[in-house]
């Protein structure tokens, strides 16, 4: 595995534990909790499309590089 599709492979999971957090502070903020919490899952969705927004443009800048060795 390159360190190209790694490095995409990362960001792709770390959006989806972001959205996962997203969800739990939802939950916790639907229970009970205070506008604070309702702050963070805003805060949690923004960090993920931000990621999400980086995977893409680090893809479309890496795709036409030639992997290392195949020269």
């Amino acid at each position: 595995m390159s360190l190209r599709i790694f490095h995409l492979f990362f960001i792709a999971v770390s959006a989806l534990f972001a959205l996962g957090f997203a969800a739990w502070l939802t939950r916790v903020a639907l229970t009970g909790g205070g506008p604070v919490w309702f702050l963070a899952v805003l805060g949690s969705v923004v960090c993920a499309a931000a990621m999400v927004i980086y995977g893409v443009r680090f893809y479309r800048k890496t795709r036409n590089m030639v992997p290392h060795g195949s020269l």
